[in-house]
């Protein structure tokens, strides 16, 4: 079932991810590192380092003699320098109907969290919503659901993550025609069941996102359910879309069903009684029932489905589950327990009776800052461990500064390096928390992550100025440009987890490039020396011999199995890469949509040479597009911004044009506006398309409003406008030279 893309709204996915996060940091910046921020920041906030530094020394190391021990109580409080002011984050979009028109006056909903309630907007009369202060739950790590209906549609969404991506802008809600699912509900004596309630629904677009109809009724939205005959309907669904549901009542085990296309008048659910789990939520200490708290109870293997379920005024809660392994938690109402626990669901047994053990909560905050500048560093990702168990994750908001609920008690507390920084030294920082206070932390400081500069040299040992260079580990968007020394400075956001980052050379004036490496621990410039490009061939063939278009063919390297390209395979089922580095061992796939996937085919081709890979064989063919060998008018989309070349400019240049949602424009428009100062000439032009409403600031990139034609994401036309290579990313300079038919690119 595909619940789990819902995020936990639907079955928890998402949380799922959160659970089996490893966490490695640590938090006490070492001696260098105090000697280097005295110099930068002055004695006083030396002294509070230092009295952070002497008291974490003075705790004993853990047996293992792997992370230093950090106990705190009042005392945190008077080392506080600053204390953090945290806020909540903020989402805001259009909804638009299928035409891209605004519907004002629709109704918009976002959920926070699986046992909160829901916040509502409305559209203004050019289909803007806005919500401020959101504060996404830890439970759900940092998921929010989207969602909105107007009068005669359906409903439509996304789900976004706060965690990953503070302050979403530029959501697009895009709303259809509006269609029905009917069906009836059975036991497994094939008895229509009555009362059976559709508590949530999965809209399995391309936005995907969880409907919580049993909130909606808050709302004035009528909860489907099942009458005397076991018959359901449900309204408002969006055409030509697939949906899931979950359906809930109080004598079965929760069920839940997907793909379900609108418009399916057959639908058959049958439920079964499942395994009663009986429960009581207990004060820790007192021994006596906690009333009114919710607890979750989750699968913990795919989808990770998700059942919730209140305390009685005697702290009881009751659910039936079907067999398997689940975590459960209990958390609100100002108690919580230490974090997910594991619950066995085998059926050996007919009721399964546990005992939760809550307590009061209380509140760490903290602020993460830059040891260097001393700025505030957002998004640094901290999380809260209790007896054990993962019990909360939380981003830093803009200002640097958390707030965490935790369990009275010892808590340990890590934090993840943020974008653009190292990890800190030691692992973690162990606390005591007092339930219905604050405990207050001093500042944790963060290095950031150092450039590396990567000297480009010609086949004959000279600097290469003017060459790109392109990261593909981790993945980075746009190019660097080699100076006239042939240096470029590269900058990271993130290291790879383990092993070197990976980048691409390619240079302006020859069919030359490589690949190079960057340790970690190096802190020498990376020489790499080019060398003549190969290329390849292949095809996509279905078990039938028929050829498979649109699928889309990789090639990668290392045990990482880190991607160097992607492309697109054309009609005829055919694919090729003018760019491929010579003398580096490549596993060349096709992408898991074209059905069973065959073993990947190796490449590992010689300087000026052309591969003939042959047939990559796969069961089935899947329903996709290509435009390549098509003439594609992009231009007769709808301008956006920036100078749009007219007819004589375009038949004089090759076109590349970036495809993408409106979340991703602002990063894509910078990327694009690197590459086309490699091409001041504008021999080449670099376009963007963005599917939502954009407004960006004065640009000299031409946008668009549209959707993306295609299965890729960047296509290369030739001057007379047609498709020549469908790729991810930016597209290779070799391509850009074929397309132009021309000699080296003029500098």
């Amino acid at each position: 079932m595909i619940f789990g893309c819902f995020g936990i709204f639907i079955c928890g996915n998402l949380h799922g991810d959160a659970v089996a996060f490893g966490f490695t940091t640590g938090l006490v910046p070492s001696c260098a590192r105090y000697a280097a921020v005295t110099r930068r920041f002055g004695v006083l906030r030396f002294m509070a380092r230092c009295c952070w530094r002497g008291f974490a020394a003075s705790m004993p190391e853990n047996r293992q003699g792997k992370e230093k021990t950090m106990r705190f109580g009042i005392l945190a409080s008077a080392l506080l320098i600053a204390s953090a002011a945290v806020r909540g984050d903020s989402i805001s979009g259009h909804v638009l109907d299928v035409n891209d028109k605004p519907l004002p006056g629709a109704r918009v909903f976002a959920e926070p969290g699986l046992t909160g309630g829901l916040i509502d907007a409305r559209a203004d009369a050019n289909g803007a919503f806005r919500f401020d202060n959101i504060t996404a739950d830890p439970a759900g790590a940092g998921v929010v659901g989207v969602f909105a209906i107007a009068e005669g549609t359906a409903f439509g969404g996304a789900t976004v993550n706060l965690f990953t991506e503070p302050d979403i802008t530029e959501l697009v809600l895009r709303l259809g025609s509006p269609g029905k699912v009917e069906g009836i509900v059975a036991d497994f004596k094939k008895r229509p069941v009555e009362g059976a309630r559709i508590t949530r629904i999965g809209l399995l677009g391309p936005s995907k996102v969880g409907l919580p109809m049993a909130k909606l009724r808050a709302w004035g939205f009528v909860e489907p359910a099942t009458d005397a005959s076991g018959r359901f309907t449900i309204e408002n669904m969006p055409e030509g879309c697939s949906i899931a549901i979950k359906i809930a009542h109080t004598d079965f085990a929760q069920e839940a069903l997907e793909p379900i296309a609108t418009g399916d008048r057959s639908v058959r659910v049958t439920l079964i009684p499942g395994i009663l789990v009986q429960g009581k939520v207990l004060l820790r200490d007192a021994k006596r029932p906690v009333a009114d708290v919710p607890v979750i109870l989750r699968n913990a293997q795919p989808p990770h489905d998700t059942a919730i379920v209140r305390t009685n005024g005697s702290g009881e809660f009751a659910v039936r589950l079907k067999p398997g392994a689940y975590l459960y938690q209990a958390v609100g109402g100002g108690y919580r327990n230490a974090g997910w626990e594991r619950l066995p669901v085998t059926g050996a047994e007919p009721q399964l009776n546990i005992t939760v053990y809550a307590a009061g909560a209380g509140i760490i905050r903290g602020k993460v800052c830059d040891a260097v500048s001393g700025q505030p560093i957002p998004r640094a990702r901290i999380a809260v461990e209790t007896q054990g168990n993962l019990a909360s994750l939380i981003r830093t908001a803009a200002d640097g500064g958390f707030s965490i609920s935790a369990m009275e008690g010892e808590n340990v507390l890590r934090i993840e390096s943020a974008p653009g920084y190292l990890p800190p030294e030691q692992p973690a920082l162990r606390l005591n928390v007092v339930a219905g206070k604050e405990t207050l932390l001093p500042s944790f400081w963060l290095a950031p992550i150092p450039a590396w500069t990567v000297e480009i040299l010609d086949s004959e040992g000279r600097p290469a100025p003017g060459a790109i260079v392109s990261m593909v580990r981790p993945e980075q968007q746009g190019w660097y440009v080699a100076n006239a020394q042939g240096q470029a400075l590269v900058r990271f956001a993130s290291l790879p987890p383990e092993g070197p980052a990976l980048g691409l050379v390619e240079d302006t004036k020859s069919d030359r490039g490589a690949l190079f490496a960057i340790a970690r621990d190096s802190k020498d410039p990376v020489r790499v020396q080019l060398l003549p490009l190969a290329k390849v061939r292949g095809k996509v063939m279905a078990g039938n011999r028929t050829p498979v278009m649109g699928a889309t063919v990789s090639a990668s390297f290392g045990k990482e199995g880190c991607r160097l390209w992607r492309t697109i395979t054309d009609p005829a089922g055919g694919y090729h890469w003018p760019s491929v580095i010579p003398g580096v061992p490549q596993y060349v796939s096709v992408d898991s949509a074209a059905g069973n996937s065959p073993a990947p085919l190796n490449l590992l081709a010689e300087p000026e040479k052309e591969v003939e890979l042959g047939d990559l064989l796969v069961s089935s063919s899947p329903v996709r597009t290509s435009l390549f060998g098509e003439k594609w008018a992009w231009h007769e989309r709808k301008p956006i911004a920036g100078p749009m070349p007219d007819a004589g400019q375009r038949a004089q240049a090759v076109v590349v044009v970036c495809c993408c949602a409106a979340s991703g424009a602002s990063a894509a428009l910078e990327g694009l506006a690197s590459a086309q100062s490699v091409f001041p000439g504008k021999e080449v032009l670099f376009v963007l398309m963005v599917d939502g409403p954009f407004s960006p600031a004065e640009t000299s990139i031409p946008i668009v409003n549209g959707k993306n034609p295609g299965s890729a994401s960047t296509y290369v036309l030739r001057p007379d406008g047609t498709v020549c290579l469908e790729t991810f990313g930016m597209p290779p300079l070799r391509a850009l030279r074929e397309a132009m038919n021309l000699s080296p690119i003029k500098q």
